[in-house]
């Protein structure tokens, strides 16, 4: 992976909402990344008891985070940053704590507003009833990956070309993070896939999220070809990785 070099403030800024988020020390992460020549920097953050059932692994740029419970941080010492981060490495790592994998995913970032084409065939709806309407046709594995409905914002894709009967075809939406970054994601109808829309909805929140001072976010499953594609269609830059582990078992019974 070849993380795109993005602008010193647009860097900053995400690596700020990250420290923020991870609960690192923002001063030093922000210390390591102005000095890229120093090399990959690790930042390992002790998980508290709220959140213990949680370990991850976060590469952006030249800063790597580790976010877990003891043992977690413990076992990573030994491990090169690279291979830390596949999906493999961490279910190993885990399998004696009853960890289940929630996935590995790529890090795109939009430094720019994408460019959105004008439809007269659909307009935008900020209306949560049309995501309540969207959900139901949807299958339950995709309402529950995309969270839509539980955003903070959301934007409803509608067919207008019959004013008496409006439809819902896609929607999307974004989380704050640190209010600095919106974390972006997308639910399209399944009988309106394939058309684009899923892609101009996300562009719609993008755009939405600029306007708010906000650092669009799209996460992509890894191998996930079809959001990956997405991104580039919208100039997002590939900017790192997120893999994480849920622990199932309690300290006092791991092996």
């Amino acid at each position: 992976m070849n993380p795109t070099d993005p602008s010193d403030h647009h860097k900053r800024v995400i690596l700020l909402a990250w420290a923020t988020s991870m609960g690192a020390d923002p001063q030093e992460v922000l210390t390591v990344a102005d000095h890229p020549g120093s090399g990959p920097h690790r930042f390992p953050v002790l998980s508290d008891h709220a959140d213990s059932k949680i370990a991850s692994v976060i590469r952006i740029y030249n800063i790597t985070f580790i976010y877990g419970p003891s043992w977690f941080l413990q076992a990573a010492n030994e491990i090169d940053d690279e291979i830390l981060a596949l999906e493999s490495t961490l279910i190993r790592l885990g399998a004696s704590h009853g960890a289940r994998s929630l996935g590995e995913t790529t890090l795109y970032y939009a430094e720019d507003p994408p460019e959105i084409s004008g439809s007269d065939a659909v307009a935008i709806s900020e209306d949560r009833e049309f995501i309540t309407e969207l959900e139901a046709r949807c299958p339950s594995d995709d309402v529950g990956a995309a969270g839509l409905s539980q955003t903070g914002q959301t934007f409803a894709v509608v067919s207008d070309q019959d004013p008496g009967n409006l439809q819902v075809v896609a929607g999307s939406g974004y989380e704050e993070w640190a209010s600095l970054i919106a974390d972006l994601t997308v639910l399209v109808d399944p009988d309106f896939r394939g058309h684009g829309l899923g892609t101009y909805a996300v562009a719609v929140a993008a755009e939405e999220a600029f306007m708010a001072g906000l650092i669009p976010q799209w996460r992509a499953a890894m191998g996930h070809r079809a959001a990956q594609r997405m991104a580039d269609a919208m100039g997002f830059q590939l900017s790192g990785s997120q893999t994480t582990l849920k622990i199932e078992a309690t300290e006092s019974h791991a092996g």
